[in-house]
């Protein structure tokens, strides 16, 4: 110590040493509750279960999380305990842990202590980390250009005259006599080529530019929400609905994305996703949940346009370039934290900085059907 240093006061000394004594005893409790934790996972008969039932995403249903609440610590470790979302000078245990649920919800057996031989817990929702390796893309994603059966949504398919587009997901009719039958939800101008396609052309999968042809026939046109071609109108949707033939089998869930988990109103930031024919899958936030816009219905025809009232407008997610671009028209989009559809994709910019949607309710309202 130089001549010109001055020593710590008593009081900082303590307070110094009863800190670094906090630290070395939340170190000591973190490695004992590590080693035990994560030895169970690996010892006895218990391993090939654990291994099976660890959980590295947020579950959908409340149920489900409350079911593997015991397998959602991915991490332990020491830091700060946050309260409150700040951070505050008590060290604790850390347990990260992929989904943080209410205390009541969380069953007696999968709780987690209050304090460690004294030392404080905190419990830290955070997603797990994986190796900064670029993710695989799931098989349907990287075929989404190609023949698919069983069909998903996500993935390229439009009516017989149109160029591309994407299937959005199989749905039901509401209609009196039509609950045995099961159809296929995208654009208006997908499916119906804007009202010229005749009822009962033939929808295929993958779409004519992606090589599709009559063989691969899977739907036919049923019906479709006409659009009012004029500035002053007041569209709601660009939808149309298809037929399925009796041996097109179509799943439930959206490629990358899942099954859509219900419905849900768009609203101002929220997250959201989804899986298109061109851009697979991609991110975004809303950025306007009622937005009123004139569309330029044709390039070649540019002063046909269509007014389109209460949409939604979305904005790539953080780190990301571009939401939506040409091709991905029909792809239906989804909230990132619940899974629910809010939004029927239909219009973009070349650029793909921002796209367009229906709001779902709107298009099951005005098709007279229901996600199925």
């Amino acid at each position: 110590m130089s001549a010109q240093e001055t020593p710590p006061s008593a009081p900082k000394r303590r307070r110094r040493a009863l800190r670094q004594r906090a630290i070395r005893d939340a170190l000591a409790a973190k490695a004992e509750m590590s080693a035990r934790h994560f030895g169970e996972a690996v010892s006895g008969a218990r391993s090939a279960e654990a291994s099976r039932r660890r959980v590295w995403g947020p579950a959908r249903r409340v149920s489900d999380a409350v079911e593997r609440a015991s397998s959602h610590i991915h991490a332990i470790g020491v830091g700060r305990k946050i309260v409150s979302n700040e951070h505050t000078d008590v060290v604790s245990v850390r347990f990260y842990v992929t989904q943080k649920l209410p205390k009541a919800l969380v069953p007696t057996s999968a709780r987690i202590p209050e304090t460690l031989d004294g030392v404080p817990t905190d419990v830290v929702e955070s997603p797990p980390a994986f190796l900064a390796t670029p993710p695989i893309p799931p098989a349907c994603s990287i075929q989404r250009l190609r023949i698919q059966r069983p069909l998903r949504g996500g993935i390229s398919g439009a009516n017989e005259a149109v160029n591309a587009g994407t299937l959005a997901a199989v749905c039901r009719s509401t209609r009196v006599g039509e609950e045995m039958l099961r159809f296929v939800l995208a654009n208006n101008h997908t499916f119906a080529d804007l009202g010229a396609a005749a009822i009962g052309s033939s929808i295929l999968q993958p779409s004519p530019r992606d090589g599709g042809t009559s063989t691969d026939r899977i739907a036919t046109l049923a019906r479709f929400v006409p659009i009012d071609e004029n500035e002053s109108a007041a569209n709601r949707v660009d939808a149309a609905i298809a037929l399925l033939d009796p041996n097109a089998a179509m799943q439930a869930d959206i490629c990358a994305v899942g099954v859509p988990q219900g419905t849900t109103d768009p609203a101002f930031d929220a997250p959201v996703q989804k899986h298109g024919r061109t851009t697979g899958f991609t991110a975004g936030i809303i950025d306007d949940p009622s937005v009123d816009v004139v569309i330029p219905l044709s390039r070649a025809q540019p002063d046909r346009v269509a007014r389109f009232v209460q949409q939604i407008r979305i904005r790539p997610a953080a780190g990301v370039s571009l939401f939506a671009q040409g091709g991905d028209s029909g792809a239906l989009v989804t909230t990132r934290n619940k899974g629910r559809a809010v939004g029927l994709l239909f219009a973009c910019p070349d650029n793909g900085s921002f796209a367009y949607a229906n709001p779902v309710a709107a298009v099951l309202s005005e098709l007279e059907i229901a996600l199925a």
